[in-house]
């Protein structure tokens, strides 16, 4: 018997590169509107390094992100491009200016728009600019509590150098971009709402937020740190939830499967189509074994078994395949692998003489 078993995981790397393309643009956003709109009010002469450090390093991430993805369609182009001219200008121009900004500005643009864009693939694009603006409020939203809590928490280290009358000073610039960004952040969560599409996580992490902002504005004092490290840690968990949900929406396309297996006494090949509805299985044995005395494939997830009812189609020596075997093709019709999730594929071959070939493998359907 030859048993052949394996197990892919293209969830976990998708999930993984869409939480790094998405958090490394919201850090170097959030980042860049810590640098112009709240570090300014400390009136302090030098910036702070790791700020600068760490919006070199998410305009680096932004740029292996793009690259990571090696796509050639026009939003992945696009931030490569973005990518690689913010890197430069970060290290060439650290400090600010308002050329620097104004280019800077416009860059933000861009990747605001490319990631509501890739948001909304299966929208058409900007045919439909209703979701796309939502999606752009939402992010635009986070990214300021992002680099707003990053940033002030950095600020509020004993190394900063800033006195208690500053941190406060920038605490209160923070908590008033904070309240007015949590419209940004709500609005979204409302209209799913409206539309049936209630979430309780992510509408639990925008309400703890609104709770956040409500204690503070009780208080005199400054912002605690760990309230901020709840903040950040929030809004990451966010992040990661919906790269999640990206990756898994069952309105993607399915993709057409194919599993080939070379053997040494028997080869199999599997192919299954969702666009035709068709499913195919090609056998080799050793030339002059005759047909299968047995074809079968079984498909599972979760304890539910579905045997593909496959029929011979035709076999015999094939010219153009294996030297030494003979081909055997077997068509099947129907829906299969048709929910996302990890599928258990099982392919039995019995030859005339009673060996049995099984081939095994796990596979993940978005």
């Amino acid at each position: 018997m030859q048993v052949e078993y394996a197990i892919e995981f293209p969830r976990i790397f998708a999930i993984t590169e869409r939480f790094i393309d998405v958090f490394s643009i919201m850090l170097l956003l959030g980042i860049f509107y810590f640098r112009s709109c709240l570090w300014p009010v400390v009136q302090a002469k030098v910036e702070l390094r790791t700020i600068i450090r760490l919006e070199r390093i998410a305009a680096a991430a932004v740029l292996y992100a793009a690259i990571l993805s090696g796509g050639f369609d026009w939003i992945s182009i696009t931030k490569v491009i973005v990518g690689a001219v913010w890197l430069v200008i970060a290290f060439e121009r650290s400090e600010s200016s308002f050329r620097i900004a104004s280019v800077k500005i416009f860059l933000s643009i861009i990747l605001i728009t490319t990631v509501a864009a890739g948001n909304n693939r299966e929208l058409g694009g900007f045919e439909n600019i209703a979701p796309l603006i939502i999606a752009a409020m939402s992010f635009c939203g986070q990214l300021i509590w992002l680099g707003g809590g990053l940033g002030l928490w950095l600020s509020a280290q004993n190394h900063a150098g800033l006195a208690t009358v500053q941190l406060k000073s920038l605490t209160d610039r923070f908590m008033s971009w904070a309240l007015f960004s949590l419209l940004f952040i709500l609005f979204p969560e409302l209209i799913a709402l409206l539309q049936g599409e209630f979430s309780p996580i992510r509408l639990f992490i925008p309400l703890v937020i609104a709770g956040m902002v409500y204690v503070y504005s009780r208080s005199k004092d400054i912002i605690k740190p760990g309230i901020l490290h709840l903040n950040i840690l929030l809004l990451i968990f966010l992040i990661a939830h919906a790269s999640i949900l990206s990756v898994s929406s069952p309105s993607r396309e399915a993709e057409p499967f194919y599993w080939h297996v070379m053997g040494t006494e028997a080869h199999m090949s599997l192919r299954i189509i969702p666009q035709t509805e068709q499913a195919r299985l090609d056998a080799w044995l050793p030339t002059g074994m005759g047909k299968p005395a047995e074809a079968a494939v079984e498909l599972s997830k979760e304890g539910a078994k579905v045997q593909l009812p496959f029929s011979f189609k035709e076999g015999g020596p094939d010219p153009f395949g294996y030297e030494g075997f003979d081909k055997y093709t077997y068509l099947a019709s129907g829906e299969y692998l048709d929910s996302p999730g990890i599928w258990t594929l099982s392919v039995t071959v019995k030859d005339s003489k009673g060996r049995v070939h099984v081939f095994k493998k796990k596979q993940f359907v978005n």
